[in-house]
């Protein structure tokens, strides 16, 4: 009998972890209706059960944000992997605790270790069991592999503010297979907005650089002989080796292969290619492919070659200009060095080190910090480094619901909550004024201290007391004080909120921009001729047709499309195998490295060039459709 009970209670727990496991074969279950198992609604209203003892409502009520039926529902958690590197806030963030006291919800972000291609690859292997994730075009290998679920008769039923969010965009949200599965978090811009701020694509050069030599470099090569002779001059930074130039590949490996595309001309494509109608609104879409003997000639090669160049330029105290360890440094490890105040020029997009930016600013080393330069080669017919605010949506960059989320309908209830706009300020902004004396005690409670809070001007724009502009340039207090790391992860609005046609963000504000600049900034500019930081680049916002960009969705695991992007990828293929041993190579060996690599290039079969051509025109116009094109 013990032995039956045994085989019994071994069978019985087995089925229960059959159950707890994800969708198995090539088919994943319907999407959770309410009274699934997953989602379950005692109410029909979202999933979890009635009887919080939570102040719900009535505090969201005290501080003018929405109510919901997520007051009365039992506490939950949810985890969100996020293919960005970062530090994760404290739990005990007062602007999370307000929101976890009226929703019962608790966002855990999980964020990258490691390259993301492997770790994603063993999170598909394995299976899912984050409820959420935020991988970008990887979105596409997830869905094929049946690890994320449709999303839009969840939004559509159970997420109404979402979905009025999305609506212009609605269309350009669908896969190939004509599903939406990616909850878009970057590009939902409402109205015009005047531009104050750049993160993008540019050459950053430290500002001490720019000092030392009293001005901008005027081209390309120059730049790298501005941070040769400044080594020269300073071969420590505050004790440390001064270092000339960071990559970052193994942050992101497009660090490494997207500069000759900007030297181009040509915009952010990525491994899409470039357009030779050009990529502005109203351009016709002609695709043309950047693995060609002649275009990597003309844009690749002096890229690289200067880089290699730069491996071999050493200073009088022996520091190469680009130290080889930039290429062995993990992605934690390349912030780190940023945020240590050493490193003079930076090929890249800035949003990767933003947090290393603050950590210098927090600590009061303005002069270390970059501003963006922009450089063309001499053929290219114009620059193309910056893009209209309202012109990225991507249409795949944002969240994925897993099989495995533990109530999908109270996760995009949760999504409605938030994307409207009083939570939206809330979590940007802060508290208003008038609310934060009227609940000054009940906000204490919670950990809100004075200097959270921001008004209304005489001509009704939203600005800050100066104490809350100086906290908030330090990145730390910022993500364990305030809403942002709720907001960056989700849904948003960016641009204006419509109510009112304030910024939704303190950094789109002119007002905010102009009294949020330190006094060394003030300072640095005027020296320079300049009223903010990105005078020193040429280019010009750009509004973007509706195709752009096309670097949002990869191609489908097994079509000609995906063989050709691993066969000319970073991860794995021909730009691993060579470009990087090109750049370290001694200069003698540099022509017969690039004959090499042209070669390997020139190997891979037509049908795969011509199938990743038809992938992304597809794509395009699937794209200009649905924008009514």
């Amino acid at each position: 009998m013990k032995k039956i009970l045994a085989i019994i209670l071994v069978m019985s727990m087995m089925l229960v972890l059959i159950a707890a496991c994800g969708p198995a074969g090539d088919t994943p279950p319907p999407a959770p209706q309410p009274g699934d198992e997953n989602g379950a609604a005692t109410d029909g209203e979202g999933g979890g059960g009635a009887g919080s003892d939570r102040m719900g409502n009535e505090l969201a009520e005290l501080l003018g944000l929405p109510t919901t039926p997520m007051a009365d529902m039992e506490d939950i958690e949810f985890t969100i992997f996020s293919r960005n590197m970062g530090i994760p806030g404290t739990q005990d963030n007062p602007f999370l605790q307000l929101v976890r006291e009226i929703t019962g919800v608790t966002i855990n972000i999980q964020f990258l270790v490691g390259d993301i291609n492997t770790v994603f690859g063993t999170m598909l292997a394995g299976g899912i069991q984050e409820d959420a994730l935020f991988v970008g075009d990887l979105a596409t290998e997830a869905a094929a592999a049946g690890a994320i679920m449709p999303i839009e008769e969840l939004i559509e039923t159970h997420a109404p503010n979402l979905r009025a969010h999305y609506d212009q965009w609605w269309e350009q949200m669908r896969a190939e297979d004509g599903n939406i599965y990616t909850a878009e978090i970057w590009g939902t811009h409402f109205g015009e907005t005047e531009i104050h701020f750049f993160n993008g694509t540019a050459w950053w050069l430290q500002k001490s650089v720019i000092d030392f030599h009293g001005r901008r470099p005027n081209d390309f090569d120059e730049m790298f002989e501005f941070v040769y002779e400044y080594m020269e001059a300073n071969p420590t930074i505050d004790g440390m080796d001064t270092l000339g130039v960071e990559i970052g590949v193994n942050a992101h490996s497009w660090l490494l292969t997207n500069p000759p595309q900007f030297l181009a001309g040509a915009p952010n494509w990525g491994i899409a290619g470039y357009n030779r109608g050009g990529a502005r609104v109203g351009a016709e879409l002609d695709l043309a492919p950047i693995h060609t003997r002649e275009w990597m000639n003309a844009n690749a090669k002096p890229y690289y070659a200067k880089l290699n160049e730069m491996m071999h330029r050493v200073t009088s105290h022996g520091q190469p200009v680009i130290d080889p360890e930039t290429f062995a440094r993990s992605g934690s490890e390349f912030e780190a060095v940023i945020a240590q105040g050493r490193v003079l020029l930076i090929p890249g997009q800035q949003w990767i080190w933003e947090a290393s930016t603050n950590t210098l600013i927090a600590a009061g080393l303005h002069e270390r910090t970059h501003v963006p330069i922009d450089f063309i080669w001499d053929h290219a017919e114009e620059y193309n480094y910056w893009d209209l605010a309202g012109g990225m949506f991507s249409g795949n960059n944002g969240l994925n619901i897993s099989w495995n989320n533990s109530d999908p309908i109270r996760f995009v209830q949760f999504l409605d909550w938030i994307v409207q706009e009083p939570v939206q300020r809330f979590l940007n902004w802060g508290i208003e004024r008038d609310i934060y004396e009227a609940n000054r005690e009940l906000l204490h409670s919670f950990g809100v201290n004075d200097g959270y809070h921001y008004y209304y001007n005489e001509v009704g724009r939203i600005v800050r007391p100066q104490v809350m502009r100086d906290l908030q340039n330090d990145s730390r207090w910022l993500r364990n004080n305030m809403g942002r790391q709720l907001r960056d992860i989700l849904p948003k609005i960016q641009g204006l909120f419509l109510s009112d046609n304030n910024v939704s963000g303190p950094g789109d504000s002119p007002e905010e921009y102009l009294a949020g600049l330190t006094a060394f900034d003030r300072e640095f500019f005027q020296r320079h001729g300049l009223s903010h930081f990105t005078g020193f680049m040429r280019s010009e916002p750009l509004a973007r047709p509706p195709f752009y960009p096309l670097w949002g969705t990869s191609p489908t695991p097994g079509s000609d499309a995906h063989e050709f992007a691993s066969l000319t990828g970073m991860s794995v293929g021909i730009d691993r195998d060579h470009i990087i041993p090109l750049i370290t190579s001694s200069p003698e060996e540099f022509e017969e490295r690039w004959e090499l690599y042209l070669q390997a290039v020139e190997a891979i079969p037509p049908h795969l060039m011509e199938g990743h051509l038809a992938f992304y025109n597809e794509l395009a116009q699937r794209a200009i459709a649905a924008a009514g094109g």
